[in-house]
């Protein structure tokens, strides 16, 4: 069994800037521009917060999201994910972000900066995923609406500490380009 070694709220900080200052040429990679031909399967789950089932369309966001999750946990990092209906994932973001405007995806607030650009995408979905995150040196959770894999997949690839990771397009990221993903996943402000 291998050793968990969760990181401190510092250690995370140090870690992306150590992973920042690599001076490794960057490989861009753009990956394909693919399209589903028909429609995903729809699949039945219940909301674990009030218990109501309801219907979504089966994109494999969920398998991904709990997949990663998972294997942070075994790293020893205190993170979950809950699963919510349309109905609880819209009294979450405006508890959580009640600054954000997200009955209108189409709608840009350039003045909106309470809500993070990258992740404007905080509108709720057929299937919601509420992210729960707590370094080892905090009491509290830090709790978002993390509805896509890639938002997972940049915590993760700090946690392995790992530079860059591929999209599902096998596009490239390089974390220390995606601060704003990191802060809104963990509370951490990494620019300090």
């Amino acid at each position: 069994m291998f050793k968990k070694n969760p990181l401190s709220k510092e250690e995370l900080v140090a870690r992306l800037k150590a992973l920042a200052a690599d001076g490794t040429p960057k490989v861009e990679n753009f990956g394909a521009m693919c399209y589903s031909q028909m429609s995903p399967p729809q699949k039945k789950e219940s909301c674990q917060m009030c218990g109501k089932e309801f219907t979504y369309s089966d994109w494999h966001e969920k398998d991904n999201i709990c997949e990663l999750v998972k294997k942070m946990k075994e790293k020893g990092y205190d993170v979950k994910v809950d699963i919510m209906c349309h109905d609880c994932a819209e009294k979450m973001i405006k508890q959580l972000h009640p600054d954000c405007l997200f009955s209108n995806p189409d709608q840009e607030d350039d003045d909106n900066t309470d809500c993070f650009t990258v992740v404007n995408d905080i509108w709720p979905t057929d299937i919601n995923f509420l992210c729960s995150f707590r370094p080892s040196d905090a009491e509290q959770y830090h709790q978002v609406i993390a509805n896509y894999p890639v938002l997972y997949r940049s915590l993760y690839s700090l946690m392995e500490n790992k530079r860059r990771y591929s999209d599902d397009h096998d596009a490239s990221h390089y974390i220390e380009d995606e601060t704003d993903i990191l802060q809104f996943m963990t509370g951490i402000i990494f620019d300090e």
